[in-house]
Parts: structure tokens; sequence; C-alpha cells
């Protein structure tokens, strides 16, 4: 089925055909169904981003979980610092020396003077780890709708 779900998802055109084609295979509830999916999906999500320089020095580690949490290490200066959080929230530590207590500092908003991570050189590269939708999700999560 995946194979035919990533043809509909990019042709707008095509979007009723999907919608045809996942009420056949899964039932007449589909919108209940595949918020029920998109929900599942959101608990066990795991995404992991690595960023690297163009010769491959780690600079930034991401790991986004469940509905909206994250946690971010990357350096801020000649700092490794640890951003963590949900949604649109989250506080900055310092973790640069053994045995220090992380202090929590203010990540920094449009409007504040607190730290905020390097801002990453021309040419890095971004490998991303995944956990993948099944196409009932992806059909929830299909681009340009609300």
């Amino acid at each position: 089925m995946g194979s035919h779900v990533s043809h509909y998802m990019n042709n707008d055109n095509d979007l009723e055909k999907l919608y045809d084609k996942l009420e056949e295979i899964h039932g007449e509830s589909i919108e209940k169904k595949s918020a029920d999916a998109f929900h599942t999906f959101q608990q066990k999500r795991m995404d992991v981003e690595v960023i690297t320089d163009s010769e491959n020095n780690l600079l930034r580690v991401s790991l986004t979980f469940g509905p909206h949490h994250y946690v971010v290490v990357g350096l801020v200066g000649d700092k490794v610092n640890v951003l963590k959080g949900e949604t649109h929230h989250g506080t900055m530590y310092e973790a640069a020396s053994v045995g220090s207590e992380w202090e929590s500092q203010q990540p920094r908003s449009d409007n504040s003077e607190g730290k905020t991570f390097d801002e990453l050189p021309a040419g890095h590269q971004k490998v991303n780890f995944s956990t993948a939708p099944d196409d009932l999700t992806l059909y929830y999560l299909r681009p340009g709708e609300e």
C-alpha cells in the first residue's frame, strides 16, 4: 500500500482517490480512524537529528519524542548546552564541566537576551532517524490541510 500512498500524497488532484481507497481498506469512519492512528503514532514517536559540519564533526543532536517533547545538545560558544522542553517552551542548561550541576539558563526568544545555540555553518549536514508512520497516519498528516 505504501507505494500508491506516496503517489497520492504529492498530488492534490488525487487526494479524493486516496480517501476513497483508504475508506475501502479501513472502513467508513476514516476520519476517526486516521485521528486515532495519528494519536497512536505520536505516543511512540522518537526522532533523532544529527547535525555535523562539512568535515563530519558533530555540532548538534536533537531528540524529539512523544507528542511534543524534545532534548537538544549543542554548543553555545565553546560550551556544551542542553535544551529540554515541550512544544514551544524549554529550559537551557549549561553542561560543560565534570562535576558541575547543570545551571538553568533562559533560552533566547525573539524578545530576550538569553542563550541560543551557535549558528550552523555553511555546508552543514543533517541526518535524521525517525519513526515511520503507517499509511493511515500519513493520510491524516497530508500536507496543506489542517
